[in-house]
């Protein structure tokens, strides 16, 4: 059995990311935001110096809200800023019809007061997707 180039492409960029990575997934502190909609999957790692962090967000199921709820990224440092980035090397996500400004290109930084005090704006993702986003202090 093999692969199509397509297939072959995803592991070689998921391969990537982990290589990437691994310092930060092996080092760092897991955390879980709290989310209301039980739709919703949060799950980071955040490095001990509070330098760098990795959430995954996902759906397993509908949103319950057309506006999805904001994410507290738990575990950042408040007085410094973050660039934000999505990271797409084993795929992009498929959400509705509005896009979040963090989400529409280029990484955005945002301070970390912001990002643990009054959070992401997530996109209404379409179930059963998932976005992983990687933060480093600016």
């Amino acid at each position: 059995m093999s692969c199509t180039e397509e297939e072959t492409a995803r592991i070689t960029g998921f391969a990537s990311l982990y290589k990437e990575l691994r310092g930060l997934l092996h080092t760092g502190s897991v955390v879980h935001p709290d989310t209301v909609d039980p739709a919703l999957r949060v799950r980071g790692v955040v490095a001990a110096d509070r330098s760098e962090a990795v959430f995954t967000i996902a759906t397993v199921a509908s949103l319950e809200e057309a506006l999805p709820e904001r994410l507290l990224l738990d575990g950042l440092d408040p007085d410094r800023s973050y660039k934000v980035k999505v990271r797409t090397e084993i795929g992009e996500a498929k959400w509705g019809w509005t896009t979040p400004p963090w989400l529409a290109g280029e990484p955005v930084t945002v301070p970390g007061s912001i990002l643990t005090g009054v959070g992401l704006q997530l996109p209404g993702l379409w179930p059963v997707q998932a976005v992983l986003i990687h933060l480093t202090a600016a």
